[in-house]
């Protein structure tokens, strides 16, 4: 391999997070045991069952002798420490213990101390979990659900500890029971109830300002530290007494059990919920035939107000439309901590647009707890309340048109909004296929799905991964005894290439791959055998396909449901967008089913088949899906700027970029985005203008360069900037962008209608409570403590240079 292949492999496995354990990692010791951080050996966890042991950043921390028991950590007020979440710990259900102590006095200025990032969001700090010192002598504690809501508990201490004293805290989990709060090995708080929490997860650390796949930090108005020892983190929701052994330092000897199986009621319930299968009379549509088509229709275009907004439809469910309201609405986010950088409109969530590409479609598939009306040239269907996924197939397919949602509850979600043309068809001949058997004896151990593995391992709990390999026929293999059990869901994993397959053979000659075919992955048919399964809803066995990116197994190329009568064989042509494929990525996709009954058994020795298409017929989508992707991910993290093969928002816009680039290398915007991250590479061509005869090059570029800035702050005002004044990045991060425009009126560019446009936004710095006494109402960083001020300045000098002619 060479050094820039090692160097991309390196950082695909960063940006993924799952590296496995090192050989520093141990086996756990106590069951349920994810992750143990002592101080011991360093700032390595003695136990990452799945995990990586070592932290992805450290900073600013030292190993102490006086920790709760035995060693313990020191975090300094900047400290950046920070492990990577997946394997580590998981979403659905959980505990985190640790001991903590103040080591200075605590004030009334609350504090985080502890975070769990999300691996992608809408939010600024994509803030899974947090415990926090709250400013009131005491703690808060939250899990964010899938639809951004908070379950939420605050506790008060009667008495604060001192600033040499450890206490214990603790928090539990469960998507079926709510949370628990302990305090030095007593329930403090709780919370009961039912959500999804189903998330992935990105990092995990003390005290930050923000754990996140684009930064870690601690600065600004968040620089506090403090001491930590003993954290653990456990797969399961840990009973009283346990929480109690952990107070006093110790490991409990037993704890409550956890065997989900969906003949059980509660993991049925929570099953379903998930999947959307909880409705009664409300399956998936079902297959109509033999053979049925399902092509994926890709939104490129969705508009809330006058903001682009593509996270409700990009494939990733943990991005929703819209983002978060720094003083939001939803239940238990509006709290201490009002960020400033909320991306987006005060008014959004109100409303979204979807812009249907022009081709058929007649199924959309909705997941997120919004709900409401959508609508085309009149109303089409409602959305009901309380649900994670709808499915909702139309009379007559459609081409085209503007699809609106009307939100019945402001800023409720949508995390997911898919469209589908579903009809009966057989899949295409193609320009060439390859054909594949699925088995689960087999074990996964190819060159090219290795990374894939890792994916499910850090993602699923271990009852969710169930996974089978597509074998051509003749493919040497590794035999497996038995698939593992679990929940019903299986992994579908298809190698790029066979040829290193075989460890014993003297004399390898078989080959089976797609590296460097001259073609384009048009989609995939999957006969699907006649499934010996019990119907769960009426005579239908529901099922849930899903197709991963093969570069990015966190976003979803196709999410469709269906339902199926047992007993039934269907062919399925999962009419994919089109990819031209990697060479040294497999392909991945999973089926779950809505029964106990279903699992690698009830699809052992089926045929999928990879279909095909000429390379520049498949070339338009893949680098417009492509080129979308980097769109927007660019758009998240452009603010923040990350760089580092630590920070997997990075690491997720490099890779989409260098796939647009590996099949368009010529391809402009994408060079143009490129460069704007590698400026010590050459700049992309350009033609500048030249200056008449007589005019100084110099004085010519800077009228230009004013041309442009012009052309930048109207294009703004008139793209951008709605009625009551704001301009779609929050109100603080407006100001922060309208500090160009006193300037540029102040040179003589449109200074009437830069002066209304600022006078606009002032009104709705005003209108919406952020001046208090004449500073900043919420307690915040530097810049976004000062920049409305500038506005007021900015608008006083316009009208104290600006003469009555220019206004």
């Amino acid at each position: 391999m060479n050094t820039a292949a090692k160097r991309w492999a390196c950082a695909t496995m960063c940006a993924l997070g799952l590296m496995t354990a090192s050989a520093g990692g141990q086996a756990p010791k106590d069951q349920g045991l994810l992750f143990y951080l002592s101080g011991g050996r360093g700032l390595t966890a003695d136990v990452a069952a799945g995990g990586t042991p070592e932290p992805n950043f450290a900073s600013g921390v030292q190993i102490i002798p006086d920790g709760a028991k035995g060693p313990g950590l020191q975090c300094a007020h900047t400290q950046l420490l920070s492990y990577w979440a997946p394997g580590n710990i998981y979403a659905e259900r959980g505990t985190v213990s640790f001991f903590w102590r103040s080591r200075e006095p605590v004030g009334p200025t609350p504090f985080p101390l502890f975070r769990v990032g999300y691996a992608d969001h809408s939010s600024w700090d994509m803030v899974w979990l947090r415990v926090d010192y709250n400013g009131k002598s005491g703690f808060d504690a939250f899990v964010t659900d899938a639809s951004l809501a908070r379950t939420r508990v605050s506790y008060t201490m009667p008495a604060f500890p001192a600033p040499n004293t450890w206490v214990h805290l603790a928090l539990s989990w469960d998507e079926t029971r709510g949370i628990r709060f302990y305090v030095n090995g007593q329930l403090a708080a709780k919370q009961d109830g039912t959500a999804i929490f189903h998330a992935a997860l990105d990092q995990f650390g003390p005290h930050s300002r923000v754990i996140s796949p684009y930064q870690v930090q601690s600065a600004y108005n968040f620089v506090r530290g403090g001491d930590i020892d003993e954290l653990r983190i456990y797969d399961r929701m840990l009973s009283d007494d346990n929480m109690a052994t952990l107070a006093r330092g110790d490991a409990p000897q037993t704890i409550p059990p956890l065997e989900r199986s969906l003949a059980s009621p509660q993991w049925r319930d929570e099953w379903w919920y998930r999947y959307g299968w909880n409705r009664p009379g409300d399956a998936p549509p079902a297959l109509d035939g033999r053979a049925v088509s399902i092509r994926k229709v890709e939104i490129h275009d969705v508009y809330d107000l006058k903001r682009w907004w593509w996270k409700g439809t990009d494939g990733i469910r943990e991005t929703t439309w819209p983002g978060v309201y720094n003083r939001s609405r939803l239940p238990g986010r509006n709290d201490y901590f009002q960020l400033p950088d909320w991306d987006c409109y005060s008014l959004s969530g109100k409303a979204v647009t979807f812009q249907m590409p022009d081709e058929p479609w007649n199924q959309i598939e909705v997941s997120g707890a919004a709900w409401g009306a959508f609508a085309l040239d009149g109303p089409l269907f409602d959305r009901p309340k309380g649900q994670e996924r709808t499915f909702h197939r139309l009379p007559s397919a459609v081409t085209g048109k503007s699809l609106r949602f009307t939100n019945v509850e402001q800023e409720t979600p949508i995390g997911e909004l898919g469209a589908y043309y579903v009809t009966a068809a057989n899949e295409p001949s193609g320009s060439g296929r390859l054909s594949y058997r699925l088995t689960s004896g087999v074990e996964p151990d190819q060159a090219s799905v290795a990374s894939i593995v890792r994916f499910i391992n850090g993602r699923y709990t271990a009852d969710e991964r169930s996974t089978m390999v597509a074998i051509p026929a003749g493919a040497a293999r590794t035999a497996r005894a038995s698939a593992s059990s679990g929940l019903p869901i299986v992994h579908i994993v298809v190698p790029s290439d066979f040829r290193d397959a075989d460890l014993g053979a003297r004399r390898a000659q078989y080959t089976y791959s797609w590296v460097n075919m001259e073609a384009g992955l048009d989609g995939i048919a999957i006969d699907l055998p006649a499934l010996n399964v019990k119907p769960t809803h009426g005579p239908y066995f529901p099922l849930n396909i899903q197709v991963k990116d093969p570069i990015w197994p966190l976003r979803n190329m196709l999410d469709v449901s269906v339902s199926v009568k047992p007993g039934e064989p269907h062919t399925i042509w999962l009419d994919t967008r089109d990819r031209i494929l990697p060479n040294d990525k497999g392909l991945y996709l999973t089926i779950a089913g809505a029964g106990p009954d279903f699992g690698p058994a009830s699809i052992e020795g089926a045929e999928i088949r990879l279909i095909c298409k000429a390379r520049k017929d498949a070339l338009p989508e893949h680098t417009l899906d492509r080129f979308t992707q980097v769109r927007a991910v660019y758009a998240h993290m452009v603010e923040e700027s990350p760089r580092s093969h630590r920070l997997n928002l990075f690491n997720q816009f490099e890779t989409d970029m260098s796939d647009l680039l590996r099949v368009d290398p010529e391809h402009m915007l994408g060079r143009q985005y490129w460069y704007d991250y590698n400026r010590e590479q050459q700049r992309p061509p350009a033609t500048l203008p030249s200056p008449p005869d007589g005019v100084p090059l110099w004085a010519f570029r800077q009228v230009e360069h004013l041309k442009n800035v012009k052309r930048f702050v109207n294009w703004y005002i008139d793209n951008r900037q709605i009625e009551n004044g704001e301009l779609g990045g929050g109100l603080s991060d407006d100001g922060d962008l309208t500090n160009w425009w006193p300037g540029t009126a102040l040179m003589g560019a449109t200074p009437a209608k830069i002066l209304q446009s600022l006078r606009r936004e002032m009104d709705a710095f005003y209108e919406q409570g952020m001046f208090t006494r004449g500073l900043s109402t919420i307690q915040t960083d530097e810049l976004h403590s000062y920049e409305e001020g500038i506005q007021v300045l900015g608008q006083s000098l316009l009208l104290d240079y600006a003469s009555p002619k220019q206004l």
